[in-house]
């Protein structure tokens, strides 16, 4: 007779696995009731069985989490014995990341798999849709982590730089990260003299009135913002209480756009002061 024995990575679902017993080492010749299905000790005996060799192998499953054992095990079949011959199966789990880019993007996101130990297991990237799937993996503990290769001076990436995930065999994990596009505004300061370029204070408000922030232009004559969420800002130029200078008194309307460095140009003259003299038949001014 023969004993098929199954074995898996798990120690779990060992029943229900099909073989094939055959005559030939092509596998074509099938004996008498086969193919033949373990039961729950993962094993299944065939007996009245011709005596000389046989070849056994496993009717695989389609299944994306199983790799089944692809040999051909070769037996050898003895009068009044049991031969005994063993395949093993892998089950693994695997892992998909949600990204989810406001003002932008989700395509094109780079993570990083590592193991249990912190060692490098794959780098997937995310789809149109902002998807990414490993491939299978292992069951137990790992890491995801963001690569940050875009230009933090408009995205913010996820807090979670680095999650902890476990893999479970036969199914598939998630984690999520989102990250946020902004844009920024440039003031530009230019004067009738080229000269006093720096210095000048630009006030940003928002759509709903409220200040965003002051920035002062440095000595070339430039001022840029901080991160500024998409969408309508008015700006304004603060005096500087000094009379020879003619300011820009006029609201500028900005729209930041995601991504982008939006330029908001100003232009400020400086001009003198007229002082008048009245003389009078008395001498007395």
């Amino acid at each position: 007779g023969l004993t098929i024995q199954k074995a898996t990575n798990t120690g779990n679902d060992l029943d229900g696995w099909v073989f094939g017993v055959y005559t030939d080492a092509a596998c074509t010749k099938a004996v008498p009731g086969s193919p033949f299905t373990t039961g729950e000790d993962g094993s299944v005996t065939v007996s009245d069985l011709s005596v000389g060799t046989l070849y056994a192998k496993e009717i695989p499953v389609d299944d994306p989490y199983w790799v089944c054992d692809s040999s051909v095990e070769t037996v050898q079949v003895a009068q009044n014995q049991t031969a005994t011959i063993s395949f093993s199966n892998t089950h693994y789990g695997d892992l998909r990341i949600i990204k989810t880019a406001v003002n932008g993007s989700a395509q094109g996101w780079n993570f990083q798999i590592l193991d249990a130990n912190k060692n490098l297991v794959d780098t997937i990237k995310t789809d149109a849709d902002g998807y990414a799937i490993s491939g299978k993996l292992m069951p137990g503990k790992y890491y995801v982590r963001e690569v940050h290769d875009r230009d933090e001076a408009y995205w913010e990436y996820d807090a979670n730089v680095e999650q902890e995930v476990t893999i479970t065999a036969g199914s598939r994990a998630e984690v999520s990260y989102t990250n946020t596009q902004y844009g920024r505004i440039q003031f530009t300061k230019t004067t009738n003299t080229g000269n006093y370029l720096g210095g000048w204070v630009f006030r940003v408000t928002d759509s709903n009135y409220e200040v965003v922030g002051e920035y002062t232009t440095d000595e070339t004559g430039y001022a840029i913002t901080e991160k500024l969420a998409p969408g309508r800002y008015l700006v304004q130029e603060l005096s500087n209480g000094d009379d020879y200078w003619n300011i820009d008194v006029m609201l500028h309307d900005v729209t930041v756009v995601a991504g982008e460095t939006v330029e908001d140009p100003w232009y400020n003259r400086e001009q003198g002061l007229g002082w008048f003299y009245k003389s009078t038949n008395t001498g007395e001014s």
